[in-house]
């Protein structure tokens, strides 16, 4: 049918919408002027920036059960330290008992030994709490963090029938002021190398000082752990470098974060 005669005529042409709809039902949105939480996005809203939080996540909850999985299985062979240490000072006690108030000067040499272990044991009871997520070690710092801790990994290794070899001599360095948190550095390193080893083989660990750095060399039946696990660590944003090869991988860690002793 046509139209009277002279009726205005008119042009429909639907705008479209960011999903390629006409919007018939866009206007059933509830508009908040500093947007809103709902359980349905508004059309043509990027959820980019929440798969990239959702990588983060993972990678932080990943990080945290290494950790957890490393403190349950340091824990052990820590308490055998204490508890060596613990008899020590039982055995000093008795002999106190006899010779009367007075300690034989012969036997001072061991009470520092037990004192130095007790201040070394302290500090890992701390740091493997950290690894759960506490932090008792507040502002307290190690600077020999890599060797003490290093050594628990090696009395986990051989409580578990295997061999952690490390250096018959460490490098007479301490951890400087430019370096991270001793315990942060420590627990970094300990998970690398924990996570690399095969507690029924050998592993060997070397320390080396390069030109710049402090190199860490592992030789270890699961290295390609530690290169997938470096990847969202604390020390890959901090700019330090894993190279590895078949089982083999060396993490340097820059000079500057370390200092001479003697």
């Amino acid at each position: 049918m046509g139209g009277r005669a002279g009726a205005p005529t008119s042009s429909f042409v639907p705008l479209r919408c960011r999903d390629g709809g006409i919007g018939r039902r866009d206007g059933f949105k509830i508009r908040f002027p500093q947007g809103s939480k709902g359980s349905t996005p508004f059309l043509g809203t990027s959820t980019k920036p929440r798969v990239q939080a959702t990588v983060a996540e993972e990678r932080l909850s990943a990080a945290r059960d290494a950790r957890s999985d490393l403190a349950a299985a340091l824990l052990p062979p820590l308490l055998h330290r204490i508890q060596n240490t613990t008899q020590l000072l039982l055995a000093l006690r008795s002999l106190i008992g006899r010779a009367g108030a007075r300690l034989p000067e012969e036997l001072g040499d061991s009470l520092a030994a037990a004192a130095r272990a007790a201040d070394e044991q302290g500090w890992m009871i701390g740091l493997l709490s950290r690894s759960m997520g506490s932090d008792v070690l507040l502002a307290r710092e190690e600077r020999d963090a890599l060797r003490i801790s290093l050594q628990l990994v090696a009395d986990w290794a051989r409580q578990s029938q295997g061999t952690l070899e490390l250096p018959d001599e460490w490098p007479p360095l301490a951890l400087a002021a430019d370096a991270p948190a001793s315990a942060e550095l420590a627990l970094e390193v300990l998970v690398l190398v924990w996570i690399s080893l095969d507690p029924a083989q050998v592993s060997r660990l070397c320390i080396v000082r390069a030109e710049g750095a402090l190199e860490l060399a592992l030789e270890a039946a699961a290295c390609e752990r530690a290169v997938s696990r470096f990847a969202g660590s604390s020390l890959a944003r901090r700019g330090v470098r894993l190279s590895s090869s078949a089982g083999h991988w060396t993490l340097s860690l820059p000079d500057r974060w370390f200092e001479l002793t003697a």
